[in-house]
């Protein structure tokens, strides 16, 4: 694969976990805390799924685009809209599980 895929897929993956991090534990912290008892306890988690996922949706995501873009516009486009939707099931259902 060429290097720019390489650096897509880093780029996208670090985008994801920081946004990911600030979403979860700052924005939502306090609704979380407000509904503590109702998730699991912290030992029972499974947080090393979250980061794991990040990788596979990172790679699929830029390997997608890498190989789908054509420059063809709106079909295209749409295309690859519902190739990334598809994607999307797997990495919810397993950092759901998490």
């Amino acid at each position: 694969m060429k290097k720019r895929v390489w650096i897509g897929f880093v780029a996208v993956f670090i985008t994801l976990q920081v946004l990911d991090g600030i979403v979860n534990f700052i924005i939502l912290d306090p609704a979380y805390r407000s509904i503590s008892h109702l998730l699991r306890p912290a030992g029972e988690m499974k947080f090393w799924i979250i980061p794991v996922t990040g990788l596979f949706f990172s790679f699929f995501f830029t390997y997608i685009f890498s190989k789908g873009y054509e420059g063809r516009g709106l079909l295209e486009g749409v295309r690859y809209g519902l190739y990334i939707g598809l994607m999307f099931a797997l990495p919810m259902a397993y950092a759901s599980y998490a």
